[in-house]
């Protein structure tokens, strides 16, 4: 996010401290909003006017890099990414990470860890 943690009001610091630690569970707009006292309308302007971004693009962003950093640096499979990260299925996971990287989470994890060990 742009602006340094010290910035951000406490609430919205444990808010993306939640959304980092825990990205398996459940991080919708109603979820979070709640946790911050807010309806969920205001709660997703109030998010936006901090950090510039809807939360739930800012949530799909952490997965995203997470599981980028886990196809690249582990073992683990794809489905056992897909359900750390919160995701149903290993399908439903590969359709939104290949929207994103452009191809299906075997091939990036195939393409990245060549790189890596080049």
């Amino acid at each position: 996010h742009p602006l340094p943690m010290r910035v951000l009001p406490d609430t919205l610091r444990s808010i993306l401290q939640l959304i980092d630690s825990e990205p398996s569970t459940d991080l919708s707009n109603a979820r979070l909003s709640r946790l911050a006292g807010l309806s969920t309308s205001s709660f997703i302007i109030w998010f936006e006017s901090h950090l510039h971004q809807p939360p739930a693009t800012y949530v799909r962003d952490v997965r995203y890099q997470k599981a980028s950093r886990m196809l690249i640096f582990s073992e683990a499979s794809i489905e056992q990414i897909a359900a750390e990260l919160g995701y149903p299925n290993r399908h439903y996971f590969s359709r939104i990470f290949a929207a994103r990287a452009g191809c299906g989470p075997a091939t990036f994890r195939k393409n990245r860890q060549w790189q890596v060990k080049k």
